[in-house]
């Protein structure tokens, strides 16, 4: 999951779960983005499989400063989830942003 608190800052939250799920597991944090970053919405995540079976995430939020949508890419390096998060990029960029992300502040 990834979420936005009431500060800005976005964190994506993970469970390593079994047959029952993550009821009995223990939830692990990673800060995505602090609140000098600027996010206004909740964010949206995107997961899946590749074809090898290695997971990839991709983190979309829009930025107060011209409301820009934001990207941020998960890729595993194994079938466990173990991987590296990329650097903030303003793909797909500005403009043409409709629905809840193109609101005004």
């Amino acid at each position: 999951m990834v979420v936005r608190t009431t500060d800005g800052s976005v964190f994506h939250g993970r469970c390593v779960g079994d047959a029952n799920g993550c009821g009995n597991r223990t939830w692990s944090f990673t800060q995505l983005a602090t609140a000098s970053d600027g996010f206004v919405d909740p964010p949206e995540i995107s997961v899946w499989k590749q074809t090898n079976g290695f997971v990839r995430m991709d983190v979309f939020a829009v930025r107060a400063s011209g409301r820009c949508l934001n990207h941020r890419g998960f890729v595993a390096t194994d079938t466990n989830g173990t991987g590296s998060w990329s650097a903030w990029s303003n793909q797909p960029g500005c403009g043409g942003i409709v629905g809840p992300a193109a609101a005004t502040t």
